[in-house]
């Protein structure tokens, strides 16, 4: 291959000196077997010397000889077509392409002409190709059969010449070049139409997303306008966090919402509202409590301010909050901001979707902008609820008081009337054995409904807290363990009885009958409501509560306390009824399958320990009770001696019995006669006076009703004998307790005294005075 700088004719350069590529206006290539021709070419393109007559003219006019500007080619040579398509690969790559290309038509051995222009287009379609050819090589039909019609091919005779040449590659390399130009000018038109295209759909990109933030500024004012209506006719926080929500998805829409209210002094969340997508629709989903911790996201949120979260990958439910609803997908996109009134934090409201990217900075600053409009409405109807929920608390409160006094006052006309009907059955019976007939039968049926009723008694004066308390300490969890085996007898197979006990649990002052009889209320509640089966979980714990988290429940207050609660999975306590439950004969079983007095049992029994009650309860999924009793100090446990317990024959010590009823009287008069004791009577204490004036010496036991007429009940005479004779043993009965007896309760239950509840048994009046007269006294 040669390459080689030429000037030819009518003024063109002819060089052998190489010189940059881009100097040269257009370059050349010949394609040939034959070294001649390529030499012939190079003649053609020689440098023309200045002629006699330009020389003449120059001479008389004095001037130099004018020239054409002389074109500049650059001549490249090939021998065979392989040769000539690398060349002009290097020339594309070096991006200077060849504009002309004369191509011999035979170059044997290799390819021929025909071969190699169809080889070069394919390398560089715009190549003008001349063919050189005689008609004893391929017929011109030939030819343009095999390459097509083509406006770059051109076929030139041999022998040619010079002119002929010279004429084509001026024309040729002029097309070339204005064909550069054209191409090189709509090139630019292209750039130009594609920069203004790019700048007008920018232009309306920019337009429509004007024209968005145009509708959403007007939707959002919009839903803002109508928002503070809204939130002002709702009557409720709850309420309002339907609204708040409604109008989240109307401005951002989500898959998932929570709105809750903040506990600042407790540093939790108070559930309003959570929703999910469950099986295509949107449901309201509940949490198992309605206080609950501040996942680590609401805690990011409070302490930095709004937050935004995108996650693009993820194969875990993260720990963004409690799990509600379908919990085995994670959120993909969430937007979470807090929810202020004035400076203050006083909810949170986060939206989530299972989308990538859902959200950006602009859909959290609306969600903002909502949860600052609603805050302090929001706030209203919280302090309302508490308001109204304080109230109705304390309207229950002495509803309940009110039931208490008329139950406790019921409950001691009652017994004084089973006293009577008891005592008459228990003599009768032990008349009718010395002759005995059909009648014994008989009277053993009213002994036994008159039992039964003074149980129903009991339980009222449970209710009432009118029973008198015999407490001591007593570990909770050693009552427990001895009472499982009786509860899992009682409950059935069909039900798993669980007890998890706090090892080291504190002692409590308790009356360990009454809290047998309460706990197996709550488990005979919580069998009655698993008519399937299922399990109770009875656990205990001790619970510090601050003076920050006692306004959970009205009684509650702060303090150290042993907690008992029982939990089942039964049927659940439908919200209507949940404010009845501990109402006396209230009851939602069937007729004739309960008395409703165990709840209201539980509930009396709670209030004389100083306790409380919390009742948690999901419909269809089960209730837990909650009882809170206040823990003792160790120093405050120390061992109460046991008086030994005597046989109940009888005696002949001096009894003075006191008491209004007559009828009573009578038959606590032969009881005690028939044991061998002397009886003195009174009806009323200031004629218990006059007969204690007469026989003091001969009383030893002081044998009274609490509740009497006259200004002077049982507790104020027994003081004022005790005064003349602190030795006297007394024995104080009632069927109605009440404060009287809860008012100093150690002046009944003491070393000289004892307290019999109404009605009682001929045996258990004989026990009690017999078990007293025989304790050791104390002066």
């Amino acid at each position: 291959m040669q390459t080689m700088t030429l000037n030819g004719i009518d003024g063109i350069s002819l060089s052998t000196q190489t010189e940059p590529a881009a100097l040269f206006g257009h370059r050349l290539l010949i394609v040939d077997d034959t070294a001649g021709i390529h030499e012939d070419f190079r003649k053609i393109l020689r440098e023309e010397e200045p002629s006699d007559y330009d020389q003449t003219q120059a001479a008389f006019f004095g001037s130099d000889p004018v020239l054409p500007k002389p074109i500049k080619f650059l001549i490249d040579s090939a021998y065979q077509g392989k040769e000539a398509l690398e060349l002009v690969e290097r020339a594309i790559q070096a991006g200077q392409p060849y504009a002309l290309a004369f191509v011999d038509v035979r170059m044997p051995p290799g390819w021929d002409g025909i071969e190699t222009a169809r080889r070069l287009w394919e390398i560089d379609p715009r190549l003008q190709i001349v063919i050189c050819t005689a008609y004893s090589d391929y017929s011109w039909k030939d030819m343009a059969g095999s390459l097509g019609h083509n406006d770059n091919l051109v076929f030139l005779k041999k022998p040619f010449e010079s002119i002929e040449i010279l004429q084509l590659i001026y024309s040729l390399t002029e097309k070339s070049k204005l064909s550069r130009q054209v191409r090189r000018r709509l090139e630019e038109l292209d750039r130009l139409v594609a920069q203004q295209t790019q700048e007008l759909r920018a232009a309306n990109d920019a337009l429509i997303a004007d024209n968005a933030m145009r509708k959403a500024a007007e939707l959002r004012q919009a839903a803002f306008a109508a928002l503070g209506k809204r939130l002002n006719e709702a009557e409720s926080a709850k309420a309002a966090a339907e609204i708040i929500i409604e109008v989240a998805d109307q401005l951002l829409g989500w898959d998932a919402c929570n709105c809750h209210s903040y506990s600042p002094t407790q540093n939790r969340l108070v559930h309003l509202l959570s929703k999910d997508i469950i099986e295509g629709h949107r449901t309201e989903c509940g949490y198992a409590s309605t206080l609950y911790k501040l996942s680590d996201l609401v805690q990011k949120t409070i302490a930095e301010g709004s937050q935004l979260v995108l996650r693009e990958e993820y194969s875990i439910l993260p720990s963004d909050g409690l799990p509600f609803g379908d919990t085995t997908r994670a959120s993909a996109s969430i937007l979470c901001v807090p929810i202020h009134d004035r400076a203050n934090i006083i909810g949170i409201l986060s939206i989530q979707s299972y989308t990538h990217g859902a959200y950006d900075q602009r859909s959290l600053q609306t969600l903002e902008a909502l949860a600052d409009h609603c805050g302090g409405a929001l706030n209203r109807l919280k302090s309302e609820e508490v308001l109204r929920q304080t109230e109705q608390q304390l309207l229950h409160s002495q509803k309940m008081e009110a039931i208490g006094l008329l139950a406790g006052g019921v409950a001691h006309d009652f017994n004084n009337l089973l006293t009577i009907i008891l005592g008459n059955a228990e003599l009768a019976i032990e008349e009718v054995k010395r002759s005995p007939g059909e009648e014994t039968g008989y009277l053993k049926e009213i002994l036994g409904a008159a039992q039964r009723a003074a149980k129903i008694t009991q339980q009222l004066l449970m209710f009432g807290r009118k029973k008198i308390i015999l407490a001591k300490p007593l570990d909770l969890n050693q009552l427990v363990t001895q009472l499982s085996e009786m509860l899992k007898r009682l409950i059935g197979l069909d039900i798993e009885l669980v007890c998890n006990l706090e090892e080291g649990l504190p002692h409590i002052h308790a009356d360990a009958g009454m809290l047998d009889q309460m706990v197996m209320n709550l488990v005979i509640n919580s069998r009655d409501s698993m008519a399937g089966g299922g399990l109770i979980d009875m656990r205990t714990q001790v619970v510090e509560i601050s003076s920050s988290e006692a306004h959970r429940h009205p009684e509650a207050r702060s303090g150290r306390f042993v907690c008992l609660s029982v939990k089942d999975t039964g049927s659940g306590i439908a919200p209507k009824d949940l404010s009845r439950i501990f109402e006396p004969f209230f009851t939602t079983k069937e007729f004739g399958k309960g008395t409703g007095l165990g709840l209201s049992t539980v509930f009396g029994i709670v209030k004389q320990h100083l306790g409380w009650v919390e009742v948690n309860s999901t419909v269809g999924m089960g209730t837990t009770f909650q009882i809170f009793m206040p823990a003792l100090d160790p120093i405050e446990i120390a061992p109460i001696p046991e008086d030994t317990v005597s046989n109940v024959d009888g005696g002949s010590q001096g009894v003075l019995l006191v008491d209004d009823e007559s009828s009573v009287r009578r038959i606590s008069r032969q009881f005690l006669e028939e044991a061998g004791y002397r009886l003195f009577e009174a009806s009323s204490g200031q004629e218990a006076l006059e007969v204690w004036t007469g026989h003091s010496n001969e009383i030893d036991l002081l044998l009274t009703d609490v509740s009497m007429p006259g200004g002077m009940n049982g507790k104020v005479l027994a003081s004022r004998l005790n005064v003349a004779k602190p030795t006297l043993k007394v024995i104080f009965m009632s069927g109605f307790s009440g404060d009287i007896l809860n008012e100093g309760g150690e002046d009944v239950q003491s070393a000289n005294s004892r307290f019999l509840q109404k009605p009682c048994t001929r045996k258990e009046l004989l026990r009690a005075v017999r078990d007293l007269l025989d304790a050791r006294t104390v002066s």
